[in-house]
């Protein structure tokens, strides 16, 4: 599935989008909302294997929101916590309410790693998640799993816990690939 903007209501609309062009035309007017949820909406075609003869060109869409990402600017007068973390907003969830299949957790987990990555809060909390491709990048998915894990909060929620340690036990397996 693809997307357009419906220009006089402003909403996502699906149609084949037939040239990069017209993909960074749709794209470079999106607020950082808009393309979070064209991210999600991309990776999750990305992960679904009836759409497969489409893959290369999901891929160069989720490489231009990429792009537009990065000429992005962060809010600098945000103090405290932010509202979505940056995982959530990659469309990244487990467990019984709004869990994703492994395929796609994953995908996300690796496109956060390799970045580029959305601009999320303010520039503190973008610092902690590092460089793209780095081993801080690489150990902040590592602790942002752990502290999901290990939080009394999610003491009880047990298909959550089990899936952010598949995750955590994957990514532990082959993050180091990920990274070169």
């Amino acid at each position: 599935m693809h997307l357009r903007v419906d220009l006089k209501t402003n909403t996502l609309r699906s149609l084949i989008i037939k040239t990069k062009v017209d993909w960074e035309q749709i794209i470079s007017v999106k607020p950082f909302n808009e393309l979070s949820k064209l991210y999600i909406r991309a990776i999750t075609n990305l992960a679904d294997e009836k759409l497969s003869n489409r893959h290369q060109e999901v891929k160069w869409q989720i490489q231009i929101i990429k792009e537009c990402w990065q000429n992005m600017d962060t809010q600098d007068n945000f103090i405290g916590r932010v509202e979505t973390g940056l995982m959530a907003e990659m469309g990244y969830h487990v467990g019984d309410t709004k869990g994703v299949k492994q395929k796609y957790r994953r995908l996300i987990i690796e496109d956060v790693i390799k970045g580029p990555i959305p601009l999320v809060g303010n520039r503190r909390y973008m610092s902690w998640w590092g460089s793209d491709k780095s081993d801080r990048r690489l150990q902040a998915v590592k602790d942002f799993l752990r502290d999901k894990i290990y939080s009394p909060q999610h003491k009880n929620h047990y298909r959550a816990v089990s899936e952010w340690t598949e995750d955590l036990d994957w990514l532990n397996e082959i993050g180091d690939e990920l990274i070169k």
